[in-house]
């Protein structure tokens, strides 16, 4: 049986794929929302569902926590890196 991951933003498609997860016709369905009612409603089936949450891993906080400190360094010596115009 075929496993899909689906992206947020794709509400239809997800409730698509929801539904025939749940008829049996696919193995598995992974999605992320903040919605509580997505996130605590009981599926039936390979249904797993998580709140956004991938700007969190460790890699994710080390290269945010790096541009912050590069931006407020190159801020304070007047060489301004990371400028919106």
């Amino acid at each position: 049986m075929k496993v899909i991951v689906v992206s947020n933003g794709f509400e239809s498609v997800t409730e698509r794929l929801i539904a025939k997860c749940e008829a049996g016709e696919l193995g598995g369905v992974a999605f992320e929302s903040d919605d509580p009612q997505i996130l605590t409603k009981n599926y039936k089936g390979n249904i797993f569902v998580t709140p956004h949450n991938a700007h969190c891993s460790h890699e994710a906080m080390k290269r945010m926590f790096s541009i912050w400190i590069d931006s407020i360094c190159s801020t304070t010596k007047e060489d301004i890196i990371n400028q919106v115009n």
